[in-house]
C-alpha cells in the first residue's frame, strides 16, 4: 500500500496548529494512507470512524479521542451504516512540541480504563 507524506504548512508559526472541523451526512468518510510531521488529534463528537494506525485499527466514537503521533502512518474511514459523522481534527507541529516540552515527544492514552479514569 502507498503512503503519503502530508505536507503542514502552519501560517502562525509562534503558534504552529491546525483545526480542522468534519461534517459528513450520508457520506463517506475516506482518507488515504498518509503521514506527516505534526502530531494529530482527533475527537469524534458524533458517529463512528475507524482509523488505521500504522495498520492496527482503532475504532472511534463519540466522545473518543485518537492521538497519531508525527511519522505514523494513519488512514481512516466510515461503516456503511454511517448517517452523520461529527468530528474536529486538531494538527500540532512536532518541532513546536518538542520546543515546550521535550525532545523526541511521544503522546499515548493508556489503554487500561482504571487508569484513565484516575488521570480524569
Amino acid at each position: 500500500m502507498v503512503e503519503y507524506y502530508e505536507r503542514n504548512t502552519f501560517t502562525n508559526q509562534q503558534v504552529p496548529l491546525k483545526l480542522f472541523y468534519h461534517h459528513y451526512v450520508n457520506g463517506k468518510l475516506f482518507t488515504i494512507n498518509h503521514w506527516h510531521d505534526s502530531v494529530e488529534i482527533n475527537y469524534i463528537i458524533k458517529g463512528r470512524a475507524v482509523q488505521i494506525l500504522d495498520g492496527n485499527p482503532v475504532i472511534s466514537e463519540a466522545g473518543d479521542l485518537c492521538i497519531i503521533n508525527a511519522g505514523v502512518i494513519h488512514s481512516n474511514f466510515s461503516e456503511n451504516d454511517q448517517k452523520e459523522i461529527e468530528a474536529i481534527t486538531l494538527q500540532i507541529s512536532y518541532s513546536f512540541l518538542e520546543k515546550w516540552l521535550f525532545k523526541d515527544v511521544y503522546l499515548n492514552v493508556p489503554a487500561d480504563q482504571k487508569v484513565c479514569e484516575e488521570i480524569q
